[in-house]
């Protein structure tokens, strides 16, 4: 299930990149049987005036890589269904929060990034009911700012049928509200960014925002941006009432020193 979609960066364009499919944890324990599939190819073209710090995105509808199925009513309800600051639950990679559903994984570019965990098809993350999800690594510096790692949730996405002889697809879902929560805990102080996937496939639109330290947070789509670097995109206001399929949390590289990231997500969620 290959549903890519691209966030082009004021001079790099990341083509392809494959993220696989991981399951819920509430640690970053566990360690990789097998590298994450990627594949893709990086623009790293001459570069005049280096860009800010930005990194090109591609995301996918990642199957997780526990196909059995999950009763979700085994999972306790989120304690918090709309503000930030904790709410969230998962297990087998599959999370809930408020109206949002489904599952979760973490992915890489292919230019020697790392995360940990990596929700391979052969090995699993983020397995463990819990109430976190934790990924840590070095994002590798790169002269076309075509570095970057991070978390992502598919937003509006069914469970796996017992026999894993189906995968559900990555839906949309109606974003209302005036903006989304975040709660993250960024140990390593790195750039994180908060980003919304509108529609699916090759013709979604990625918007962007920079997030502001760990903690609970508030980001309103006016902060969102499809270049959030320099905000001379297609500004967030466009979010309202958009078809969004996916949220992730990405940590962007820079042209000059690799970036090594620690953090761990304690809630999303649409802000009423």
């Amino acid at each position: 299930m290959a549903m890519k979609s691209v966030l082009f960066g004021a001079s790099a364009l990341v083509l392809a990149a494959s993220m696989v499919g991981c399951g819920g944890d509430d640690t970053v324990a566990g360690t990789t049987k097998k590298p994450a599939t990627d594949s893709g190819v990086v623009d790293t073209g001459v570069i005049t005036t280096p860009p800010p710090n930005d990194s090109g995105m591609v995301t996918t509808n990642p199957p997780p890589a526990d196909a059995g199925g999950l009763d979700v009513s085994t999972l306790p309800p989120p304690s918090d269904t709309g503000s930030s600051g904790g709410g969230w639950t998962f297990m087998n990679g599959y999370a809930l929060s408020g109206p949002w559903k489904g599952y979760t994984f973490t992915f890489v570019d292919t230019i020697g990034s790392t995360v940990k965990p990596v929700c391979g098809t052969t090995g699993t993350c983020f397995m463990t009911a819990g109430t976190k999800a934790c990924a840590t690594g070095t994002v590798k510096a790169d002269m076309a700012y075509g570095g970057f790692a991070g978390f992502g949730w598919n937003i509006n996405q069914g469970t796996a049928p017992p026999d894993g002889s189906t995968m559900n697809p990555q839906n949309n879902v109606t974003l209302g509200g005036s903006g989304v929560n975040v709660d993250v805990t960024n140990n390593a102080g790195s750039t994180l960014r908060v980003q919304i996937t509108v529609g699916t496939g090759a013709t979604a639109a990625i918007y962007c925002a920079t997030l502001s330290g760990s903690g609970p947070q508030m980001v309103p789509f006016s902060m969102f941006n499809t270049k959030c670097w320099d905000g001379t995109g297609t500004a967030g206001t466009a979010l309202v009432g958009a078809m969004v399929s996916q949220v992730e949390l990405v940590v962007p590289g820079t042209n000059m020193t690799d970036t090594p990231f620690d953090f761990c997500v304690n809630n999303i969620a649409p802000a009423n």
